[in-house]
């Protein structure tokens, strides 16, 4: 019984573990080259949100060196949460002034930061994009009363 524990434990259960190794050296043969670029769209969506100097949702670019990057919300103003939500929606205030639906996914990280991910399948038009979104919403935020945070 000790001995298939262990093996349990070091990784001897994971039968399917040829399927995710085979992913892994794909990624690696084919898209290596690829990760420049989404580090750079990363980097460029904090530099947006950093430029906004905003006193409700902030991002430290020393601290963007791949393509994930958080942004430190004022929990005062807006959950982690509640802010996600809101990048997932459109409103028609929105739609009126950026012309287009734009969705962004994110995840809450902690109870003050959301974390997101750029990827392969985001091109430089969506970044541009979701660089629109996040500074419509991130104003709107600003301005609204705290009282009215929750979406």
């Amino acid at each position: 019984f000790r001995g298939l524990r262990l093996r349990k434990a070091l990784g001897g259960g994971m039968r399917q573990v040829g399927m995710l190794a085979a992913a892994a050296l794909y990624a690696l043969d084919h898209n290596v080259d690829r990760l420049a670029d989404d580090h750079k769209h990363a980097r460029l969506l904090a530099q947006a949100v950093s430029s906004m100097e905003s006193s409700c949702v902030k991002t430290f670019l020393e601290d963007v060196h791949t393509n994930i990057f958080l942004a430190h919300l004022n929990p005062d103003a807006i959950s982690p949460e509640d802010f996600c939500t809101r990048l997932a929606m459109v409103s028609d205030a929105e739609m009126s002034e950026l012309g287009e639906a734009i969705v962004i996914k994110a995840m809450p990280w902690s109870n003050t930061e959301v974390r997101f991910v750029t990827h392969r399948d985001i091109d430089s038009e969506q970044v541009d994009a979701a660089i629109a979104k996040l500074k419509f919403v991130i104003q709107e935020v600003d301005s609204r009363p705290q009282e009215q945070m929750a979406i």
